[in-house]
């Protein structure tokens, strides 16, 4: 075997072990799990240009069209590598694209591996990129350049993205990922000139060493940044759950309201399909979506009978004054809309601004619905609890008027599901009106 086979065989096995020895330290990162095929491809194609150079190809294949097989098969796989090192590269910067922009570039950047295949599969009859001579004698074909040129745009793009993204970027990792993509398209070029068997696949191998070096040492980092995320977390919803608890002393009839409408809420946004981080901005936004009331006075929350007019638009401005108290909240926009907005109606007939429809932020239109069900579900001096099928029979009666047909919908879905005697009674009462 070629000396730079042997050492790129070599360096990558070790990468490779030492990536098995790690597995119970998890590599949760994207770019992390992609470097995987980095070592595992450098060795697929360092055996196969090995074993069809000229010293090799003749003793082991009895026929050309076998050894132009496996050689092509090389050549493809460094090209995937460097389109796996523009992945890479757009791994480590996903956080500033959106899924959407992300998606449609890197289908974008498949073109032109779509292509490589297809003049991959052709070179075997039309002898595109290269061909062996009846001796094993191999000799660059009219369009050999192509290749090259495709696997430098893929380097040279991912070059280009992680410099244009760098401050998003920690220093290490940028100068370890430019020395890998750099020394790529070095060794290359340098291969494309004085034809030495695998000393480009040497070179990435190199480079894929040092990366691993930065890899482990930034998955340390995110474990602990991660254990320390968890801790913040807890910290704000124990922060919260303590000034809910608050606003709640202010209001006998209100206790645990805000538990239940948090956790109706949640429930809601199950069905609709809310994902992780959406769904712990909704948590904060119920949890919160009453600390408006915490600038109310107690004699008109606590008042037995029913209120007037002019206590009712006092209990009104709790929704301003909770925006006001959660506009700071920047980096969870959901905590002041639903403060604000969770007294809307579809129709437009709420408070505090008269929006309708779409007009109002989901959060708050999902808050609005879990907030009412609590609210018939309870008993006042002046208002007593509401039975279960007087409740869904209400949500039924205030679809599209008070409440967002869609999410009510999924409201008397979910009674439904729970009490299942709630769809038979009814049912029963529709035949015997019938």
């Amino acid at each position: 075997m070629n000396p730079y086979t042997v050492a790129s065989l070599v360096i990558n096995a070790m990468i490779i072990c030492i990536l098995i020895i790690r597995v119970s330290r998890k590599f949760d990162r994207p770019e992390n799990k992609l470097f995987l095929l980095f070592p595992v491809l450098l060795m697929m194609s360092a055996l196969c240009i090995d074993l069809t150079s000229e010293l090799n190809a003749a003793r082991i294949y009895g026929d050309v069209f076998t050894a132009s097989a496996v050689h092509m098969t090389g050549l493809f796989l460094k090209l995937l590598l460097a389109y796996i090192v523009t992945i890479y590269s757009f791994a480590l910067i996903e956080i500033t694209e959106s899924s959407h922009r992300s998606a449609g570039k890197k289908f974008l950047l498949a073109v032109p591996m779509f292509l490589a295949l297809i003049i991959a599969i052709l070179n075997q009859k039309y002898h595109l990129i290269f061909w062996f001579d009846s001796s094993f004698v191999n000799h660059a074909g009219s369009f050999d350049f192509l290749y090259y040129l495709i696997a430098l745009f893929y380097l040279a793009y991912a070059f280009l993205l992680l410099y244009r993204k760098r401050i998003f970027i920690s220093r290490t990792t940028l100068y370890t990922a430019s020395i890998l993509i750099v020394f790529s398209a070095a060794g290359m070029l340098v291969n494309s000139k004085l034809h030495i068997v695998n000393f480009d696949i040497f070179v990435h191998s190199i480079s894929c060493l040092v990366m691993l070096y930065v890899i482990l040492d930034s998955t340390e980092m995110v474990r602990m940044l991660t254990k320390k995320n968890k801790e913040v977390t807890e910290i704000t919803q124990q922060t919260i759950e303590a000034l809910t608890s608050a606003i709640e002393a202010k209001d006998a009839y209100t206790e645990g309201h805000s538990s239940r409408v948090c956790e109706i809420s949640c429930k809601l946004a199950e069905k609709m399909g809310f994902n992780e981080e959406q769904m712990q901005n909704l948590y904060y936004a119920a949890m919160l979506h009453d600390v408006g009331k915490i600038g109310i006075p107690k004699e008109i929350l606590d008042k037995p009978g029913k209120l007037t007019a002019e206590e009712y638009n006092t209990i009104k401005k709790h929704t301003l004054i909770g925006e006001r108290i959660t506009a700071k909240i920047t980096l969870v926009p959901e905590i002041h809309e639903a403060a604000r907005w969770h007294h809307e109606r579809w129709d437009g007939k709420g408070y505090p601004d008269g929006l309708s429809g779409k007009d109002i932020p989901l959060v708050a239109r999902i808050i609005s619905a879990a907030d009412a069900y609590d609210a018939m579900s309870r008993a006042r001096v002046y208002s007593p609890a509401k039975s279960l099928p007087e409740i869904r029979q209400e949500f039924i009666d205030q679809r599209g008027k008070q409440f967002d047909p869609y999410i009510d919908d999924i409201v008397v879905m979910i009674m439904d599901e729970e009490h299942p005697e709630l769809t038979r009674k009814a049912q029963h009462a529709e035949t015997e009106s019938a």
